[in-house]
């Protein structure tokens, strides 16, 4: 695919990041004050990088990734600073976002169902997007929307085109909306929860899709889940996500095998072990605040059993760990040890 810089945007050397986000927040306006769900997240995406996005319900995964975007409404604070490809995003105009949106970024929705308008044909909608983010028409837009279909594993596209949504099954429906992304040959594929309510084989084909169009097109990933095994096995980088903060960042596989922060420690103890024996599984007890400054603190410390004074105090930011791996961060006072030789508490991942 022929990648087509959107109007306004200064293309940026290759060395540079594709996105760089820094000290992103969103607050909601609610009864004449406002709720802050998202606060001082810093985090950069290469070019062709996959990064993994983890954590508990309400813990601003998908809440930010739309404020990228520009997609949350008015009742919406966003600030701090977003470059995409050389193009400041906060602040931006609906003009100037919607030259971006689908072309040089694109996002899968949650509940593809929802996202889809369920009383038009499948066809047209990608057609929709065809036509605006390639400039194609007549014939040449039916050719692609044939071409997009079929890469994304629709069969019998002539037909299938013509059908509604609700004829199509849940994994169908989420192959739709990927060929519906990638239409504008997006450079970032922002993929929030792809495989939720799908059974295990349409899960593993979905990412397996992702995949293959990662390496034919060579966009960036950001993968959402709540699956950390999924996560790990998908991304180079994950970021763990608590209260609306990244509180830590790491290459997929030191993540998995040695977390330094104590929620991605208890995240990955909950986790069954297909390897081993069988075992009670160890939940993380209580859950996430409703306000994320609702302590001076670190959020997690009323649900960490190594949690200080110091922790109920004062709020950790994401450091480098003296003497640690050199792209691992943490936000925490006391991290956890990591594992003495073999990295200790490793648990397998399951391939998709």
């Amino acid at each position: 695919m022929v990648f087509e810089p959107a109007v306004g945007t200064v293309v940026m050397a290759d060395t540079e990041p594709l996105l760089r986000v820094r000290n992103l927040g969103v607050a909601f306006a609610a009864k004449g004050s406002r709720t802050s769900v998202v606060a001082d997240v810093d985090l950069d995406i290469g070019h062709g990088e996959t990064v993994g996005i983890v954590g508990e319900s309400g813990c601003g995964k998908s809440v930010s990734w739309l404020a990228v975007l520009g997609l949350l409404g008015r009742s919406a604070r966003v600030t701090g600073e977003v470059w995409l490809d050389g193009m400041q995003l906060v602040g931006a105009d609906d003009a100037a976002l919607s030259k971006v949106r689908g072309r040089t970024i694109a996002m899968i929705f949650q509940d593809p169902l929802a996202a889809l308008n369920p009383v038009r044909r499948v066809g047209v909608q990608i057609a929709e997007a065809v036509a605006r983010h390639r400039g194609l028409e007549g014939g040449s837009v039916e050719a692609e929307v044939e071409r997009l279909m079929d890469a994304v594993g629709i069969a019998d596209t002539k037909r299938r085109k013509r059908q509604f949504p609700h004829e199509f099954s849940g994994g169908m429906n989420q192959r739709v909306m990927i060929a519906m992304a990638l239409a504008g040959a997006p450079k970032l594929l922002i993929a929030d929860e792809p495989t939720t309510a799908l059974d295990v084989t349409i899960q593993a084909q979905i990412v397996e899709l992702i995949r293959e169009t990662q390496t034919r097109t060579g966009m960036a990933v950001v993968f959402i889940s709540h699956d950390l095994n999924l996560v790990g096995e998908m991304s180079e980088r994950v970021c763990v996500m608590y209260a609306g903060r990244i509180v830590e960042i790491a290459p997929a596989a030191l993540l998995m095998q040695a977390p330094r922060h104590r929620y991605t420690e208890g995240l990955l103890a909950a986790l069954p072990d297909l390897a081993g024996s069988v075992r009670r599984l160890a939940p993380v007890p209580g859950s996430v605040p409703r306000r994320i400054d609702a302590t001076p603190g670190c959020a997690f410390a009323p649900r960490c059993a190594a949690a200080l004074e110091a922790c109920r105090q004062t709020r950790p930011h994401l450091h480098r760990l003296p003497g640690g791996e050199t792209q691992q961060r943490v936000a925490c006072h006391h991290p956890a040890l990591p594992p003495i030789g073999q990295a200790a508490g490793m648990r397998p991942m399951v391939s998709a």
